[in-house]
């Protein structure tokens, strides 16, 4: 199973102060700009009254993606730019043995994506219709003058 939590539930002040790692990495987050920040993330309109309602109470998490350069990908620009893309992910696995369940359970948490070959170009709708004025295959227009 690949899991991604893109929201985590801010922690009380005190806990905050006692875990370091979850303190650097919301700072982190703050550190990368508004394009990162959780009041400018991308998500589709009829979504916008549950992200407002998760700032108070949540932070984002992004996934970090770099392209072929090393640039971070903006939010904005993961659809465009990761989906059919050649990508290296790194990840860690973890296991987790319910006994009573008599059951083995495997997660892969991505950490980090690497476009190594961004999305070839979409092909053309072989459905769209033929302007008969174009010509044929042979680049030869029917129309005689």
């Amino acid at each position: 199973m690949l899991c991604h939590t893109l929201f985590e539930k801010k922690q009380e002040s005190a806990e905050e102060e006692q875990n370091s790692s979850t303190e650097a990495s919301s700072t982190a987050v703050e550190n990368l700009g508004p394009e990162f920040s959780m009041e400018t993330w991308p998500v589709a309109k009829w979504c916008q009254s549950q992200l407002q309602g998760l700032l108070p109470t949540h932070d984002i998490c992004p996934l970090p993606a770099y392209e072929e350069d090393g640039s971070l990908i903006q939010p904005r620009q993961y659809e465009s730019k990761l989906r059919g893309a050649l990508v290296e992910v790194h990840m860690s696995f973890c296991y987790h043995h319910i006994k009573i369940l008599k059951k083995h359970v495997f997660n892969a948490i991505p950490r980090q994506l690497i476009v190594l070959r961004p999305p070839a170009a979409l092909p053309s709708n072989p459905f769209k219709r033929l302007r008969i004025s174009a010509g044929n295959s042979k680049g030869k227009s029917p129309i005689r003058r």
